[in-house]
């Protein structure tokens, strides 16, 4: 008897014609996708506001001062631990 992995039509993948791969028409012209919506419909999306446009010098100068108060307010505290450490 003739096992079925050693006759000709067995193959351990299937064989795929060139019509399997082919890719897909494209959609007719005006054409849309039944999930597709329209941005302004779409609940998840806000638009943005329009923000007074800010130089990256300025946004660069408001981030050290916070980062310089935020250093300060560390430092002080760590004077007012090693303060408490020392009773």
């Amino acid at each position: 008897m003739e096992k079925v992995e050693d006759s000709a039509e067995y193959s351990p993948y299937p064989k795929l014609t060139p019509e399997d791969v082919a890719q897909p028409p494209p959609p007719p012209v005006g054409h849309r996708d039944a999930t597709t919506m329209l941005p302004e419909s779409n609940p998840y999306i806000i638009p943005a506001a329009t923000a007074p446009s800010s130089s990256p010098k300025n946004t660069m100068g408001t981030v050290r001062d916070v980062l310089d108060k935020f250093g300060k307010e560390v430092n002080e505290a760590a004077k007012k631990t090693e303060d408490l450490a020392a009773f």
